[in-house]
């Protein structure tokens, strides 16, 4: 990403951007540095999500914005299918959209972290899917570090529960697949 953004950069002929490869939980700038805080496609991944809002706070200037992206606790139904099917064995896997997977939630993080005037635009959005990207999408699962169990014994279960998955994404088919959401929530608040 950095190296495609250099290019843009170069290909614009801009001198006032500076590029930097850092977590974005562990910032370290002075108090008022920036008009706007721009997260895309990352924050519901952050391991303390208010932290980091409240962090990001800091960095603003007064009148500054945040703005960021996530997603419905009903998207990409295939994960929410994989908890369900996991939660019936007392596996408990992480949940990207519990902090922001509404509106409210979404408004509500955003006062606790100090930011006023939310604005969400919700934007509907999904697609059917067939039993092929289902196995697929369970194979990803598999493999995403973000969404294993911590427990090594849980995450070994896990992996013997994919029949049971199956089963259920097959009860949820159509003629047209299986309905997968993926509406997106567009994000902004102001530091006053």
């Amino acid at each position: 990403m950095l190296d495609r953004a250099a290019k843009a950069v170069e290909a614009e002929g801009l001198c006032n951007v500076e590029l930097i490869y850092i977590d974005a939980e562990q910032l370290d700038y002075p108090a008022s540095s920036f008009d706007l805080v721009l997260c895309s496609s990352a924050l519901p991944y952050m391991s303390d999500i208010p932290a980091a809002l409240r962090l990001w706070h800091g960095f603003l200037k007064p009148g500054g914005r945040v703005a960021f992206n996530c997603w419905s606790e009903a998207s990409f139904m295939m994960g929410p299918l994989l908890r369900l099917v996991a939660a019936r064995h007392g596996i408990e896997l992480p949940e990207t959209v519990e902090v922001v997977g509404t509106p409210e939630r979404c408004r509500a993080v955003l006062s606790e972290s100090g930011f006023t005037e939310p604005e969400i635009v919700v934007e509907p959005s999904g697609h059917h899917i067939t039993m092929e990207q289902a196995e697929q999408a369970w194979d990803g699962w598999m493999k995403n570090p973000i969404f294993r169990p911590r427990r090594t014994d849980a995450a070994a279960r896990l992996a013997g529960m994919r029949d049971e998955y199956l089963e259920e994404a097959r009860r949820r088919s159509t003629e047209q697949g299986i309905w997968d959401e993926a509406t997106a929530y567009f994000v902004t608040g102001r530091r006053a």
